[in-house]
């Protein structure tokens, strides 16, 4: 298995479009928390709202894990079986090729 682990993307777009181009070269991309960033101009919850659709046109083309990090707190949070995970994050995790906190997938065998 081929992977890509990355972490601290910090709502970089551009580092986000070249996973995007990297992506099929790899069986899954792995990015271990803070997708968005505390001191931009943008709003959390906008930053959440343009990575939301950047993961998904990601994940349409490699199965991707994340995990929230420090600065990813954006909206509601809710309290999960495991622990408190934000509410977009758990709207990610409902895509079919993204695996967020608190849950487990079996890839391929």
């Amino acid at each position: 298995m081929r992977l890509l682990l990355t972490a601290d993307l910090h709502f970089r777009l551009h580092w986000f479009h070249w996973l995007i181009e990297q992506a099929p070269d790899f069986d899954l991309v792995c990015i271990a928390g803070d997708l968005l960033d505390m001191f931009k101009a943008e709003t959390r919850l906008e930053q959440a709202r343009e990575i939301t659709r950047l993961m998904r046109e990601l994940s349409d083309l490699v199965p991707v894990a994340v995990c929230s990090g420090n600065h990813d707190n954006a909206g509601r949070l809710v309290s999960h079986d495991r622990a408190s995970i934000y509410q977009w994050f758990i709207e990610l995790g409902a895509h079919p090729n993204i695996i967020t906190d608190g849950s487990t997938r079996k890839l391929e065998n």
